[in-house]
């Protein structure tokens, strides 16, 4: 029996992948074939780290290992262009297990990828081709049964188990036509009926969560996609049991004055010049002041000065004219012994500032 915690299965061997996103809330188990070698570990650790981005949640080896490679709350990019039950992109909202199998073999055996593998078995249904392919191993069998009712055990919004082909008719045939389906269905148990949900208490919970900075749509009583999400964030961050349902603990925590918002993030270490471009006008108002009141010292140091210029002009007779016309002429005469090179331009220079030549 397999038990999950936390998003982890207790029993898997955990290998992150590169290629993981943001938090989801799982609806559907897909299962998938890796279609690649049977060397323990080798689609495993290609789905951790590879060019095309590809990853998923489980990978089940032929001897029943299972690693694992993102926390199931955590998007991954398992299923491409997909829809289930009237809604796109199956990854936004589904959990992926890989099973190591080398996919469609020709008549002898031989795999894509030109390996031959002995005990190929013809096969075909309405979403299959026919072809040949390889049996999948009873520990494989038993670790996917294992693996789908701890998921559903951990994770009630779980209503289905689907094959890609379930969800991309036409383009994918993964698992192959030996998947023993019925079997799964005789071992787990059936998925109850939805409870009927008051709509008064949901949509009040709805727009609790929204004022808490968790989106989850327009309030409309009832738990849709986007209010399960929000639900499974307030849950994580006020430390309750993350399930995305809308328990009694769960609305007794958002009615709570303590209730935790949706985290937007920490602002040590932001500029001054980002908060101001961010629009806080106090700051942009404070940085005008300071700007305005260095203006107005330069100009009154200049003013000053000019003043000071002009009442010595006065006491010694000279026009403002003569005095500007000679200041103008002593700034171009220094300038021109500072960038003279004659001997006697710079025994000149060296007189006037003190200089001694050496």
């Amino acid at each position: 029996m397999f038990t999950i915690t936390k998003g982890l299965l207790t029993q898997a061997v955990w290998k992150p992948t590169k290629h993981s996103g943001g938090r989801i809330v799982p609806r559907v188990v897909i299962l998938h074939d890796t279609a690649g070698r049977l060397d323990k570990f080798n689609s495993r650790d290609y789905l951790c780290s590879n060019p095309s981005k590809v990853s998923c949640h489980f990978v089940i080896e032929r001897d029943g290992t299972v690693s694992q490679l993102a926390t199931c709350d955590a998007r991954t990019s398992h299923a491409g262009v997909s829809r289930f039950e009237g809604v796109e992109n199956v990854n936004g909202f589904s959990v992926g297990i890989e099973i190591v199998n080398p996919g469609r073999l020709n008549a002898d055996g031989v795999s894509w990828f030109g390996v031959r593998y002995e005990g190929a078995l013809p096969g075909a249904s309405p979403s299959h081709k026919r072809g040949f392919w390889l049996p999948y191993t009873d520990a494989q069998t038993t670790a996917v049964i294992a693996l789908v009712a701890a998921l559903r055990e951990a994770y009630p919004t779980i209503t289905a188990v689907k094959g890609h082909h379930d969800i991309s008719p036409g383009r994918k045939e993964d698992p192959t036509p030996l998947f023993p389906w019925a079997l799964l269905a005789r071992r787990l148990p059936t998925v109850p009926p939805a409870p009927v949900v008051d709509s008064a208490p949901v949509a009040s919970a709805q727009a609790r969560l929204s004022d808490l900075g968790y989106y989850n749509g327009v309030p409309g009583g009832k738990p849709g996609v986007r209010t399960r999400a929000a639900t499974f964030a307030f849950q994580s961050e006020n430390g309750l049991d993350a399930t995305g349902e809308l328990d009694a603990p769960t609305y007794a925590a958002l009615d709570a004055d303590g209730a935790l918002p949706l985290p937007t993030g920490h602002r040590e270490g932001v500029t001054e010049r980002q908060l101001a471009d961010g629009g806080m006008q106090e700051i942009r108002a404070a940085r005008a002041d300071r700007a305005e009141g260095s203006m107005q010292a330069a100009l009154a140091v200049v003013v000053g000065f000019l003043a000071s210029i002009k009442a010595t002009a006065e006491s010694i007779g000279l026009s403002m004219t003569i005095l500007a016309v000679c200041c103008v002429a002593a700034y171009l005469g220094i300038r021109q012994l500072r960038r003279g090179n004659s001997l006697a331009a710079k025994s000149l220079w060296d007189f006037i500032t003190g200089r001694r030549s050496t």
